[in-house]
C-alpha cells in the first residue's frame, strides 16, 4: 500500500522527502517521480545505505505521512480526506478500464490528462454528464470506496 501512497502523493512529498534527505535535487526528485525503486536505488546510491536500511527509512517515512493524513487532513489542505483517493492515485492506470466500464463517455485522453487528480475528475463528470458538482463528488467517492477495497 505504501507504494501506491508514494505514487499517489508524489508532489505532495517532494518537499518533505527534500527535508529529510537534503542531498536531493529537484531534477532527480521529478526523475524518480514516485517509482519506489528508483527511489531506493538513490537512497543507497546518495546516503551509502544498505538495501534493507533504504527500504527501512522508506517505509518509516511513509508511515509517518500516512498517518499524518489519515485523520482530518490530508497535507493538501482537503480535510476529513482518505487515504483511498492517494491509492486509486497511485494506481490509475490500472484503474483506468474500470472507470471506462463506469463512465463510457470518457476517452483515453481525457483519463490520460486528469492522471488520478480527484477535482479534475469531479469537473469532467460534471461536463460529460451534466451532474451537479454534489453528485459527481459522490458518484466519484463511492467508485474510489470500492477500487480501494479491491486493492486490499
Amino acid at each position: 500500500m505504501n507504494e501506491d501512497i508514494l505514487k499517489g502523493k508524489w508532489r505532495q512529498f517532494k518537499g518533505g522527502i527534500q527535508e529529510k534527505w537534503g542531498e536531493f535535487t529537484d531534477d532527480e526528485l521529478d526523475q524518480i517521480n514516485g517509482e519506489r525503486e528508483q527511489f531506493l536505488g538513490k537512497l543507497q546510491e546518495k546516503y551509502g545505505y544498505g538495501r534493507d536500511k533504504a527500504e527501512k527509512e522508506l517505509n518509516s517515512y511513509l508511515d509517518s505521512v500516512s498517518h499524518n493524513t489519515n485523520g482530518t487532513h490530508n497535507g493538501n489542505g482537503q480535510n476529513g480526506a482518505s487515504m483511498n483517493e492517494d491509492v486509486l492515485k497511485g494506481k490509475w492506470r490500472q484503474f483506468k478500464g474500470n472507470i471506462q466500464e463506469r463512465w463510457g463517455e470518457l476517452t483515453n485522453d481525457e483519463l490520460d490528462q486528469i492522471d488520478g487528480e480527484r477535482e479534475q475528475m469531479i469537473g469532467k463528470l460534471q461536463e460529460k454528464y451534466g451532474y451537479s458538482r454534489e453528485k459527481a463528488q459522490t458518484e466519484y467517492d463511492d467508485f474510489v470506496h470500492t477500487m480501494a477495497g479491491k486493492v486490499r
